[in-house]
């Protein structure tokens, strides 16, 4: 089975913000579960759109169906201007990604380096190709299949390759040599072979004993159904560790099930936000009796934190979901966020089947308690700091983690850095957020 590149970038950064109950849960429209002809599938489309989507009164009074290849190609002609974020997959990449957390690849993501005479490890699968290989975050991939990555680079910049030539499509047994200097100097070379990949929504975690106590740092990546359990054995760690503060990094989530950042949310801060308003749910006015407040929830978790500050690092990937727990929890607890200003992506879409497709459109705005929802322009930062990679995770040469750490024993941001202040309610004036190369894992 073939998971393409484009296709797990558009479900792995622009993951949608779902709804808060039934999530994993197809609506089917049409009663139709298979392959449809494009002219019936266009249709389906169009009516859900006329009655579901959020900004419906912007849609065209009537369409041809018969002018549109495929429905994504229908959705990309009339979705309002200001929707970046509605698209449309197979139900087996749906169920791939949000189901069952796979894909085929060599399990790790990269980014250039600033030189770019390399690739710089983001972040690697647990037991994936990479991940056996002992490639690890912070690594630095210098050639693959005997070329250098600087010209691998360089040609891709001319437009003469591209990042699937260079890391080959995500097939089952797609091969590539890899080249890398690991972070004791030493170079490694190792042939990896693409096989199905299972993806961990927890990256890392890590306990630090510091002069103001334990420190808890938790890498998540994003919000899909295996997460529950991951997270509950995160935090029955912490609270066995008797944890004080915490860091959550959310640079690199693109957000996912809503109730999970919200099941997130309660285990940061049970005791400051039981019984109140997670979020409210707004949809459009042909369906404002759908409005609805969500209550902050564990679900099936247990060894909350009950933490009256929490430390989140975030950058322009931190969206969706993500976004929403940094925004619910901002009215009960005292939120620093650290690194750079998230995507803005306040709304969410359910989850709806039409034919043999999934399509995920917007549905509805989020707000919290204090009703405050229109951060399009994105969550800002109280200390601004530029991300790279330097290092394995909890490495206090990463820049983003060392702020975090100083501002606990300082109580506040580095001297040589940019307050921002956590005034968020902005409406975007920017052009639209364009996804990089961030969200792709190889």
């Amino acid at each position: 089975m073939k998971f393409t590149n484009l296709a797990y970038l558009a479900l792995s950064f622009v993951l949608i913000g779902c709804t808060e109950s039934g999530s994993d849960e197809l609506t089917v429209i049409g009663g139709e579960t298979g392959q449809c002809s494009i002219e019936k599938e266009n249709q389906l489309l169009f009516d859900y759109l006329q009655d579901k989507y959020f900004w419906n009164t912007q849609l065209p009074a009537s369409v041809d169906y018969k002018e549109f290849a495929t429905s994504s190609a229908l959705l990309a002609a009339v979705v309002a201007p200001q929707d970046r974020f509605s698209f449309i997959t197979t139900k087996q990449e749906y169920d791939d990604r949000y189901v069952n957390a796979t894909y085929f690849g060599f399990g790790m993501s990269s980014e250039s380096s600033p030189d770019k005479q390399s690739l710089l490890v983001r972040y690697v699968f647990d037991n994936s190709p990479s991940d056996q290989a002992l490639l690890q975050r912070g690594d630095k991939i210098v050639a693959i299949d005997n070329k250098s990555v600087a010209d691998w680079l360089a040609e891709i910049e001319a437009g003469q390759a591209s990042y699937e030539d260079m890391h080959g499509p995500n097939e089952a047994g797609i091969a590539r040599t890899y080249q890398w200097q690991q972070q004791d100097g030493s170079l490694r070379t190792q042939q990896l072979v693409k096989t199905s990949v299972k993806t961990n929504s927890v990256l890392h975690q890590q306990v630090f004993n510091s002069e103001q106590g334990k420190v808890g740092y938790l890498v998540v990546k994003e919000f899909v159904q295996p997460t529950e359990q991951e997270l509950i054995t995160a935090f029955k760690d912490f609270s066995a560790q008797s944890v004080q503060e915490l860091v959550l990094d959310l640079r690199y989530n693109g957000g996912g099930l809503i109730q999970l950042a919200n099941q997130l949310a309660s285990q940061l801060a049970w005791n400051q936000v039981k019984n109140k308003t997670f979020l409210q749910y707004k949809y459009n006015s042909k369906n404002s009796g759908s409005n609805k407040t969500f209550n902050f929830s564990l679900g099936s978790a247990s060894d909350p934190l009950n933490l009256t500050r929490v430390f989140i690092l975030t950058s322009a990937a931190t969206c969706s979901a993500s976004e929403m727990l940094i925004n619910a929890l901002s009215p009960f607890v005292d939120v620093v966020s650290i690194g750079a200003k998230t995507c803005g992506k306040p709304y969410g879409m359910h989850f709806v089947q039409i034919c043999d497709k999934v399509v995920t459109a917007v549905n509805f705005q989020t707000f919290n308690a204090l009703g405050q929802g229109d951060f399009l322009d994105g969550l800002a930062v109280e200390c601004e700091v530029t991300d790279f990679v330097n290092g394995n995770w909890g490495a206090l040469t990463d820049p983003l983690l060392a702020e975090a750490m100083q501002y606990i024993q300082t109580n506040q941001c580095s001297a040589n850095l940019t307050t921002q202040g956590k005034q968020h309610n902005k409406l975007s004036q920017s052009p639209l957020w364009k996804h990089g190369k961030v969200g792709t894992n190889y």
